[in-house]
């Protein structure tokens, strides 16, 4: 939320109150947060989370089509997400829009995080 509405995100406390607003406004903008996976990684280790991402591509594909229109953009968060789904998703026609991985926002990652979005979003047409 810090990054699509900046202007509006400045007291951690008063962000995690409203929650449900952002969310809210999120999805009236037109933005849609989905998990690659419906239930916790198994194993995180890097090659079976891949394995865990590339078996649940199908179920993935299927929410994505029934969430949005054609020319939708889409951002892959996650480099193990970005380097299983990218090349699929493409093939499948959707519109993909993040050249590069962008990181999961953890702690150690929200500077990179919130650079690589701002950067995107702002290419794409969005007033950050």
């Amino acid at each position: 939320m810090k990054v699509v509405y900046p202007s509006d995100c400045s007291n951690i406390k008063t962000d995690r109150q409203q929650k449900g607003q952002f969310l809210e406004r999120f999805k009236n903008d037109g933005f849609y947060l989905i998990d690659v996976l419906d239930e916790p990684l198994e194993d995180t280790s890097s090659s079976n989370k891949k394995k865990q991402i590339k078996k649940s591509l199908p179920l993935l594909i299927e929410k994505i089509k029934a969430l949005i229109s054609e020319g939708t953009n889409i951002i892959l968060i996650l480099k193990s997400v970005y380097n299983v789904c990218y090349e699929r998703l493409k093939a499948e026609g959707f519109n993909v829009i993040n050249e590069e991985a962008i990181p999961f926002p953890c702690y150690r990652w929200q500077k990179e995080f919130r650079g690589k979005l701002s950067s995107l979003l702002r290419r794409y047409g969005w007033q950050v």
